[in-house]
């Protein structure tokens, strides 16, 4: 039984709940996800249908782990669609291997619209189309499909002979079909 701040009893169907959804315990664990590192997400086991993320997982330091809590927290047949720039990139090694705050700098100096959207570190975890097909099929989902794009990014458009060799490379990685060389991902799981 619940009591209301008098000490009286509420109407159980009013026990815990709020007019925005959800019980007290679920509204606070929600309100706490985006609160530093998180392991858990605020989810009941089984209670998602789909899971969208753009370009959130090359911030992630350990895949595996938001990988399985993924599934548990969807329904089965529930869906995990996510866009994720890859590990191998121009842009993802540059930003790896580089003096990250001085690639931030240069970024935000070229292309003023990256300001606010680029800068926010990067791990790259299993950040490749086999690395993350093998991963959530490890996960429990039973249909996993990874396409890949070439495409660089238009990180490299502001300084044309840049550029021009990007655009040479991109074309042939395609051409070769090297997979684990594209730029971006698109995971699309059903667990």
């Amino acid at each position: 039984m619940c009591l209301a701040r008098g000490g009286q009893p509420e109407n159980p169907p009013d026990c815990g709940r709020h007019r925005s959804g959800g019980t007290r315990r679920q509204r606070r664990r929600r309100r706490q996800a985006g609160r530093g590192r998180r392991e858990k997400l605020p989810l009941f086991e089984g209670e998602a249908g789909t899971i969208v993320s753009r370009a959130l997982l090359e911030h992630v330091a350990d895949v595996p782990t938001a990988v399985a809590e993924m599934a548990r927290v969807l329904k089965p047949g529930g869906r995990a669609i996510h866009f994720i720039p890859a590990r191998n990139s121009l842009f993802g090694l540059a930003a790896r291997l580089g003096p990250f705050k001085l690639l931030k700098k240069l970024v935000h100096t070229a292309i003023l619209s990256a300001v606010g959207q680029v800068g926010f570190p990067v791990f790259y975890d299993r950040g490749t189309a086999g690395e993350l097909e093998k991963l959530f099929k490890e996960s429990g989902f039973r249909e996993v499909r990874v396409e890949v794009c070439y495409d660089q990014s238009g990180y490299f458009h502001p300084v044309l002979p840049a550029y021009l060799i990007v655009a040479l490379y991109q074309g042939l990685i395609k051409i070769l079909g090297r997979r684990n060389l594209a730029a971006y991902l698109l995971v699309d799981a059903v667990r």
